[in-house]
């Protein structure tokens, strides 16, 4: 009966919170503890690389951390709105942050990843 509770909270709402709670602070906890290596950019085509677009340090990794928790909230509103994967379960958004958290570089510079997501993820 045990497993089944846990199964349950892991697929419901409180759990994606959970989940993405644990990614941010994660990325924070890294992002303050130097762990970041700085990714270096190429110019673009049309404009400069993405990673030098936000300059300091700490508005890019808020920056970084707003669009992935949008990015997050975007998947679970197109799961509940078109039902992409028939089910309401919020599991794979909560896995999608704990990956995400996975390369904090990502996070703590804007580079063009969140951005390739956002235009795979919107309708």
């Amino acid at each position: 009966m045990k497993e089944q509770e846990i199964t349950r909270y892991l697929h419901s709402r409180y759990g994606m919170m959970l989940m993405m709670a644990a990614a941010v602070i994660g990325t924070i906890i890294a992002y303050r503890n130097g762990d970041i290596v700085y990714i270096t950019g190429n110019n673009g085509f049309g404009l400069p690389s993405a990673n030098e677009w936000i300059t300091d340090r700490y508005a890019s990794l808020w920056a970084g951390i707003a669009v992935n928790v949008l990015l997050a909230l975007l998947l679970s509103y197109m799961n509940r709105r078109f039902n992409v994967l028939r089910t309401m379960s919020h599991l794979f958004v909560g896995m999608f942050m704990i990956m995400q958290g996975d390369s904090p570089p990502s996070w703590g510079s804007s580079t063009t990843a969140p951005s390739c997501a956002r235009y795979f993820y919107s309708p």
